[in-house]
């Protein structure tokens, strides 16, 4: 079968279960993944043959998708911030909101050294690419997860970046730490009546443990001003991803903790998605 016929098949099967034109990015992104080819060289091989292997690979692959399992889980990869990273199971995907906190951070801050800490930093995206920008920043990135952290790992190895990765519950921290210029985090922050809305490849292959905060959905962010009145200098930056139906009660919550908001960022879907903090 051709690669057009091939993107076609897999595009058609998927639509049971995607939107039309979501099915046919994810078909493109699999038989690119399996040739090889970027999208505009399978446009001009459209006419050519798979292998017999590359076929029964795309079979396993759809078999799977088919299932809901999410594209980057089923290759192994995401494009994160213009780099490639693996994932796998035992971390989030990188989401284009995250992208705009990486954003976000870079334009408000500029190449002078900091001393960075990404608090739930799963496949490290958020800490990898900042490091990425920013050479001169020295960067720490935190979980409470071991095998997510040897997936941050790898990608720090794989895009030959140096970032020091903690083994650490922000619930109960025991290491003790130098001051930070900036904290960061986006984590876990789904409320679990929410559930109901979300679409099976998240909510049956993601790490619940990186989506859900029952009972208290705002714990982690107490948690975290909690860990930042000690170790966040004076007038430094606290960044988070939240939940905008949530934004209320967080910027209540700084306000007791002795902090001020910043920055109120509206994301791509119009929502209000990062806010930015300062230690008063």
């Amino acid at each position: 079968m051709t690669i057009k016929k091939s993107i076609h098949a897999l595009s058609a099967s998927l639509e049971k279960i995607y939107p039309k034109e979501e099915a046919k990015q994810i078909a493109i992104m699999a038989i690119g993944h399996l040739t090889g080819l970027q999208k505009s060289k399978l446009i001009l091989k459209e006419h050519q043959a798979l292998s017999l292997q590359e076929s029964e690979t795309l079979q396993a692959y759809a078999k799977r998708l088919l299932k809901h399992e999410p594209i980057q889980y089923v290759l192994e990869e995401c494009f994160f911030y213009d780099a490639l990273f693996y994932v796998n199971k035992n971390c989030l995907i990188p989401r284009a909101e995250t992208e705009e906190l990486v954003q976000l951070i870079l334009q408000r801050h500029p190449i002078d050294s900091k001393t960075v800490l990404d608090i739930g930093t799963g496949s490290g995206c958020i800490a990898l690419s900042l490091k990425s920008q920013r050479p001169t920043w020295s960067i720490s990135a935190l979980d409470i997860s071991k095998p997510a952290l040897e997936v941050a790992k790898k990608n720090a190895k794989d895009l030959k970046l140096d970032c020091l990765f903690i083994h650490e519950n922000i619930l109960s921290p025991q290491n003790t730490y130098t001051p930070f210029d900036i904290i960061v985090s986006n984590p876990p922050y789904v409320a679990e009546y929410e559930k109901k809305d979300m679409q099976k490849h998240v909510l049956n292959y993601e790490p619940k443990e990186a989506l859900f905060s029952a009972p208290d959905p705002l714990k982690y962010y107490k948690a975290i001003f909690k860990f930042s009145n000690q170790y966040l200098t004076k007038n430094g930056h606290l960044y988070f991803e939240i939940n905008p139906l949530y934004k209320k009660e967080l910027t209540e919550i700084a306000e007791k903790e002795n902090y001020t908001l910043d920055y109120t960022h509206i994301d791509f879907n119009h929502k209000k998605r990062h806010l930015c903090f300062v230690k008063r």
